[in-house]
């Protein structure tokens, strides 16, 4: 259907209609007279077997066609066949269980009101958009472009995204949240943008592993300035106010941390950590430990306080175009990328 509001909404709803419009009728009564002799005895037949197995060949032939036609696309549909899943930590239950469906995603980003989330398919590397809540999903860039890690603007109009076309290096790439031309910035070897909180300039990190300082590039000057102190940090986390940047020492991967109004840079763990994430009210910044415990802990920033939020156990994490990623869903819950091979 060429309206939304017409479709579908699943395999299973689909499932459904058609089970039901293959419905044998009814046998018609017998004519009035002698009963007839009983048949002889005979297997008893299983006509919601042969409806199934009807309604299964219809679903997939069709989902075939859909993907191959380059038909609606329904995250689901799309990035759910290399077995690979995005997990939430429930607290309640103390596990982590598939979040926006069990897509195969990785750097998802949402939207300051938490209803649309921003991501790129694993293993493509597309870039994606889609409402939380479900529904098609819009691609915003695809091959021979590779993205990874998008940002929202705190306006939710843009995404910045890092990316990478065949034999260049990695930019930083702004395209807007409903689709179109995607802007291709200047500086290159770059990654991690950063909204600053007036969605005016982004900060931009060096590559994991160099000595490079980060980066903050005005969006409408185009100059870009060193933030001090810088050198040797990656992995650029501005705080949604304003007031702190966090960020990743290339040496040890400790996370540091920078008081925008003091000038001054401290550390806030003493082991290797990854994907620094602040929560919507910036009160908890959450990290992956990579040490021992290998979980997900956070940390207070108004009184440094640190704990754990929850432990990976055995789970598998999906090694992508920048290790295991995790992140946070809207509401402060760990996600992660699982894949059940290890891959």
């Amino acid at each position: 259907e060429k309206r939304p509001e017409d479709r579908f909404h699943s395999a299973h709803d689909l499932a459904l209609a058609l089970e039901a419009s293959l419905e044998l009728p009814a046998a018609p009564a017998p004519a009035p007279g002698p009963a007839p002799a009983p048949p002889a005895p005979a297997p008893p037949a299983n006509d919601g077997t042969g409806r199934m197995f009807a309604v299964l060949f219809v679903v997939v032939t069709l989902t075939l066609l859909w993907w191959r036609t380059g038909g609606p696309d329904d995250a689901a549909v799309v990035h759910a066949r290399n077995g690979a899943a995005v997990l939430r930590y429930d607290a309640g239950k103390d596990r982590f269980a598939p979040f926006l469906g069990g897509i195969a995603a990785e750097g998802l980003d949402f939207a300051r009101d938490g209803q649309s989330a921003a991501y790129t398919s694993y293993p493509e590397g597309e870039l994606w958009r889609r409402r939380v809540e479900g529904g098609q999903a819009l691609r915003l860039a695809s091959a021979p472009l590779r993205a990874a890690l998008p940002r929202w603007s705190p306006d939710g109009r843009r995404i910045a995204f890092m990316g990478r076309g065949p034999g260049r290096p990695w930019q930083i790439h702004v395209v807007a949240a409903d689709g179109g031309p995607v802007e291709v910035l200047d500086p290159e070897n770059v990654a991690d943008p950063g909204w600053t909180s007036d969605g005016k300039a982004l900060y931009l990190g060096g590559m994991s592993g160099s000595t490079s300082p980060i980066l903050l590039f005005d969006l409408d000057s185009r100059r870009q300035t060193i933030v001090p102190g810088s050198h040797g940090l990656f992995s650029p986390r501005p705080s949604p106010d304003g007031r702190y940047l966090a960020a990743l020492r290339a040496d040890s991967w400790t996370l540091m941390i920078l008081d925008l109004r003091t000038g001054h840079w401290s550390a806030l763990t003493t082991g290797p950590v990854a994907y620094p994430a602040w929560t919507r009210d910036g009160s908890w910044l959450h990290f992956h430990d990579l040490g021992a415990s290998a979980s997900f802990r956070r940390i207070e920033l108004a009184t440094r306080r640190e704990e754990p939020v929850a432990a990976v156990g055995g789970l598998a994490l999906a090694d992508g175009e920048w290790g295991a990623w995790s992140g946070l869903s809207p509401d402060g819950a760990p996600l992660l990328l699982h894949a059940p091979t290890g891959g």
